[in-house]
């Protein structure tokens, strides 16, 4: 059975339940929606059954089909209905005041039309029902029945393990290692992850390890699956150690019998495969476990984060995949165990295929089996094209090994995990992306007063939670996480997904047009580098051929980009896509829409996010329906003038990425094109997000924000200067947007007092966690901003507030973190009235940023302002800074930049960071206040004096860069530390030599030397430097040989690069100091690599293999692997 009759069965309940209440107050309409609703909720109940337990006949699943697709039907009918309700009720009041009479003949009409359509519907579905006459259950097969979960055991299949030496090895360290004891006897590990990676097999590992068996006197082992039942788990445990069945069931005797079996013994109890999330549950089963010795462990395998987290004493240990290596040995054991001789040319076809189970050792030993038995190199190919690998059945190994965890869902889940399989795979989504998607589905269940945001982002949680979704990384330009599908999973969503969803692509079509849903387009397949113009306009014509025979589409998505080409949509695809609810356009050259946009009744959601487009049709006023509308980072101008028709809008995004992000220091802002709000946006009172408004006159003034009390998350509010008076700023409310948590306010240019009295009413709701306010014009700041009641404020930045000439007293903001202080050109002095005069002073605050702060000359402090919490402080392009005697104890990382007139440190006595740029030479004269330092970058310096006090016992320098020193001839011998592991000296166009003392530099590893056009000669005594493995020379055209005593024997890496001399001299085999450098393993000559052998050969010693070579590196930190043709570099990668 597909998914197909869940998904129906999740959103029109949903539907029917809101359109009901609506559709009934028209004349006419009760009776005949309340007898197709009634019908509706019979049938709901098979559907819902049907997706439990699969029928087992193909009369019911065309029975299922067929109502499918009437339900489809019936959606569509009743949203016509719904949306033309809408539609009349924006019709101004004085054009049909008459027609809001249940008499009125128009309104009659379009009763009988709707009639006309409902009548056919309703009577389908009695057919339907009659046909079949089935009750729930009739024709399924029970669940229990197909055994889906195979019962796991404590022994270990001798071929299986591979990659998992070092997991093991921590699980053991924590199951005998006393610190993880808890304060009671007994101390719970639990191992969590995606079903698949190898749970149960580390567990069988772990059980088996000598270190397990002698520190436990008595070890267990339970399967347990999704059957939590406490008296079945307590006697299995009892017979377990008894080695025969128990006879009695009652609880109390279970868990006493088991409580005199384990007491005063050292025990590891494992649980395998654990799904139960009741707290209650688990304590109960508990009970008798306490009463084992102390230093007792149990240990759990679940693929639900939740459950690891409910019964972990500890963090959860989080499985990851098997590396690529030992999950091509895996793969291997399988593919070629018959006949390794016939499958010999099929390793790099085999590896790609490998890379696809992406570390999933179920994966790989399901596709070794698979293709043991074909040695053709065509059927490899086609398996690895493929999207379906070892789904051919109901019972194949990777089906049975999913199936559980989806029939474990709550079932409003299912279907929106199944429409998940349009995302491509490998493709990285946000929460929000996907909550939007499911929203505009109408997959989300109302519960209470709860918003549907929060709803759906519970649903995206909780599959995260049971690993259908997992973390990639944090991007940072969105500042949001971005997660993925495993392939195993994105193949299991597409089977119970079935005809309803379709990825669109070259080489593959729906199989069924007229049942297709859901479609997505993998664009960039039709858009290819080699392409004519004529056969991509070919491709495009082809591929939205392919979409207009998918008539029923309720989503189009675009899930790979037109970036490179022009795109743009055909007029007709509106006329021909009647039914869509979701269009997703976005990360195309899209520049504009087609004014038929505005027919698509039905749309809830349109994504236009990273397009060219500027404007969009007036016609987008009439999509009354439309709850999603996604700008992001599109250049618009203008919003269409009837925006305000829109009143079921939740989400309108005008979000830049890349605009000025507050807590990102050197951000650059971009500048948003659009020029005013659209008029009485006010209107739109079901906003959810509104993350830009612009300030404007005619209808568009800041007071429309008055009644939008529900906006969430960000709101940048621009072009404060037309703001009339403070009383319209007041009527703004931003003190009861509670919501909001980001705020910025910004200016475009000062009008003095007026921005003054502005500000203080444009006070927020004290919930708000970062503000920024840019082009203030005021002298002063409202008191309102540094009150102690903004308690939740963790980030503030002030930018070209110009006028201000004192800073105000932020000391008192309990939770502030970071503040960043811009282009405030009349400030001249800041000391203790900045931090306030009660209390501790910036109790939390950890960055401090100064930046273009052109008058600032002095800032200072007394030890009643320490700041205590900071850890980093920047002063960038302050050019007039002259004195900073501030005492920061807790300060590690200090950047100058731009202040050369800076003479004096305070001491730091934790700093281990610091840069200085375009400084004066204040800086070495300092040394003793910064003893605990670790890295100093020095640049742009002017003439300098090195004194000679950074002796190598007076500092713990590791990383050392100097750069842009243009004055510099050379460095005192002895000057730089011993400590040093990294240093690098780039653009002194006047350095003569390097100190002496380098070749004493015993811990250094990484040496760069680029664009020193006087240096002549290194200095001897390198071959000395016994920890170096890197060596990089660039841009010394003066350089004229190696030292006379060679280069280290460690040495891996050397690159020389724009070096005239020395490149001749290491010409190979022929230069005056190849012999010095033949030993090297990776050199590099003007960018081109220099073939050499990966180990030294002597005299009659034949040349090792490359993997010999390697496995001999056992130092190395990294590897530059170079496979080579012809002498030639085709393919380079770091590992």
């Amino acid at each position: 059975m597909t998914g197909g009759g869940d998904v129906l069965s999740a959103f029109l309940q949903v539907l029917f339940q809101n359109l009901f209440t609506l559709l009934s107050e028209i004349y006419g309409a009760d009776e005949e929606l309340r007898n197709l609703k009634d019908n509706l909720s019979t049938i709901q109940a098979v559907l819902r059954d049907a997706e439990e337990r699969p029928p087992a006949d193909e009369a019911v699943k065309l029975w299922l089909n067929d109502l499918r697709g009437l339900a489809y039907k019936a959606t569509d009918v009743l949203d016509e209905f719904a949306t033309e309700v809408e539609r009349r009720r924006l019709i101004p009041y004085a054009r049909v005041r008459n027609s809001l009479s249940f008499i009125n003949p128009t309104r009659g009409l379009f009763w009988l039309r709707m009639s006309h359509k409902i009548k056919p519907i309703a009577n389908e579905l009695d057919v339907i029902i009659k046909r079949r006459n089935l009750r729930v259950g009739d024709g399924m097969t029970n669940r229990e029945e197909r055994g889906d979960h195979r019962e796991s055991s404590s022994l270990l299949n001798p071929s299986l393990p591979l990659g998992r030496e070092s997991d093991k090895q921590r699980i053991v360290e924590l199951l005998v290692s006393s610190h993880m004891e808890s304060g009671g006897n007994i101390s719970v590990v639990a191992i969590h992850g995606m079903c698949g990676i190898g749970k149960t097999t580390l567990t069988q590992l772990v059980y088996d390890d000598e270190a397990i068996k002698k520190h436990f006197e008595l070890t267990l082992w339970i399967h347990v699956s999704y059957d939590f039942n406490v008296n079945k788990l307590t006697k299995a445990m009892i017979e377990s150690m008894d080695s025969c069945a128990y006879p009695l069931d009652y609880l109390d005797n279970l868990q006493k019998h088991l409580k005199e079996k384990l007491a005063g013994k050292r025990y590891l109890l494992v649980l395998d495969d654990v799904w139960n999330d009741d707290p209650v549950e688990w304590e109960r089963l508990r009970v008798p476990l306490l009463y084992g010795a102390k230093g007792s462990k149990i240990l759990v395998t679940t693929r639900i984060e939740v459950v690891a987290d409910i019964i972990s004493t500890s963090s959860p240990y989080y499985l990851q995949g098997l590396s690529d290596d030992d999950c091509w040995s895996l793969f291997c054991r399988y593919a070629f165990a018959r006949d390794q001789q016939n499958f010999s040319d099929l390793d790099d076809i085999g590896r790609e295929i490998v890379n696809k189970c992406k570390g999933s050792p179920l994966a790989a030993i399901a596709l070794g089996h698979r293709l043991s038995r074909v040695a053709d190199r065509s059927k490899w190919e086609a398996i690895l094209q493929g999207e379906d690998w070892e789904f051919s059945g109901e019972n194949s190994d990777i089906s049975r090994a999913v199936r559980p965890s989806y029939q474990q869902l709550p079932s409003y889940l299912k279907p929106c995990f199944a429409y998940c399989s349009l995302i491509p795979k490998g493709y990285e989504f946000e929460k929000e992306f996907v909550v939007q998607l499911w929203m505009a589905q109408h997959f989300i269940q109302p519960r209470g007063e709860e918003l549907i945001e929060d709803i759906a982002g519970s649903y995206f949680d909780t599959l995260v939670q049971r690993s259908f979704f997992q973390f990639s990384h944090f991007d940072y330009s969105s500042g949001q996480p971005r997660y993925t599908m495993h392939n195993l999973i994105h193949n299991y969503a597409q089977r119970v997904a079935a005809e309803d969803c379709c990825i669109l692509q070259l080489g593959r079509r729906p199989n069924d047009p007229a049942k297709t849903r859901h479609l997505s387009l993998i664009g960039n397949q039709f858009v290819r580098d080699d392409s004519t113009q004529s056969n991509l306009s070919n491709r495009k014509e082809s591929m939205f051929e392919d979409i207009y025979k998918c008539r029923g589409l309720y989503t189009l998505l675009l899930a790979g980009g037109y970036r490179t080409y022009e795109m743009r949509i055909p007029n007709k695809l509106a006329k021909r896509l009647k039914r869509l609810r979701t269009l997703d356009l976005s990360h195309s050259s899209l520049t504009m829409l087609p004014k038929s946009i505005g027919t698509l009744k039905h749309l809830r959601c349109l994504q236009l996010r990273n397009t060219n487009i500027t404007r969009l049709p007036e016609s987008v006023g009439c999509l009354y329906n439309l709850q999603i509308l996604g700008l992001r980072n599109c250049d618009i101008v203008e919003l269409p003038w009837n925006t305000r028709n829109l009143r079921k809008l939740r989400h309108l995004d005008l979000r830049l990425d890349d605009d000025s992000v507050l807590g990102t220091e050197g951000a650059k802002s971009r500048v948003h094109n659009l020029r005013s709000m659209p008029p009485e946006i006010g209107l739109l009172t079901e906003l959810q997000t509104l993350s830009r408004f612009v300030v404007a006159t005619y209808k568009s003034g800041i007071s429309e924000l008055k009644d939008l009390n529900d906006l969430h998350g960000e709101l940048l509010i621009s072009n404060l200067h037309l703001v009339l008076d403070a009383a319209e700023a007041l009527e703004a409310n931003l003190a009861g947007k509670r919501y909001i948590h980001r705020l910025e306010l910004r200016w475009s240019y000062s009008r003095g007092v007026h921005d003054e009295k502005v500000l203080d009413s444009l006070q927020p709701h004290t919930n708000l966690r970062e503000l920024r306010i840019v082009g203030y014009g005021g002298a002063s700041f409202p008191d309102w901003i540094c009150h102690s009641s903004f308690s939740n404020l963790v980030i503030l930045s002030l930018s070209d507030c110009g006028k201000c000439e004192v800073l105000p007293p932020l000391g008192q903001m309990p939770v502030l973190k970071e503040l960043y202080v811009k282009g405030m050109d009349s400030v001249k002095r800041v000391d203790c009235s900045f931090c306030g005069h009660d209390g501790r002073k910036f109790p939390s605050l950890q960055k401090l940023h100064f930046e273009s702060m052109h008058c600032l000359q002095v800032w200072c402090g007394d030890d009643n302002c320490l700041l205590t919490s900071l850890r980093e402080l920047v002063f960038k392009n302050c050019t007039n800074l002259r004195q900073l005697t501030h005492n920061l104890p807790s300060l590690t990382k200090l950047e100058i930049e731009g202040s050369p007139k800076l003479v004096g440190l305070r001491s730091f006595p934790s700093l281990q960071s610091l840069e200085v740029k375009a400084s004066g030479e204040w800086v070495f004269s300092s040394w003793s206040s910064v003893a605990s330092l670790s890295s100093l970058t020095l640049s742009r310096l002017p003439a300098i004096s090195l004194r000679s006090e950074l002796q190598p016992g007076h500092a713990s320098i590791s990383c050392l860069e100097i750069s842009h020193c243009d004055q510099l001839v050379s460095l005192p011998d002895n000057w730089l530390p011993s400590s040093l592991t990294y240093f690098a000296i780039k653009h002194c166009s006047q350095l003569r030599a390097l100190p002496r003392g380098l070749q004493n530099l015993g811990e250094l590893e990484d040496l760069e030397i680029q664009n020193c056009g006087q240096l002549q000669y290194l200095p001897d005594g390198l071959k000395n430097l016994t920890s170096l493995v890197r060596f990089e020379i660039s841009d010394c055209p003066q350089l004229l040989c190696l030292p006379n005593d060679g280069l280290p024997t460690k040495l891996r890496f050397l690159s020389i690069d724009n070096c005239p001399e020395l490149r001749r001299r290491c010409k190979e085999e022929v230069g005056e100091d190849w012999p010095k450098i033949e030993h090297i393993f990776s050199l590099w000559i003007d960018k081109q690599l220099v073939v050499s052998s990966v180990q030294p050969r002597r005299e009659g010693q034949t040349e090792r293999p490359l993997n010999e070579g390697i496995k001999a590196m056992n130092s190395f930190r990294s590897l530059i692997v170079i496979v080579m043709r012809s002498k030639k570099v085709s393919r380079m990668g770091i590992i």
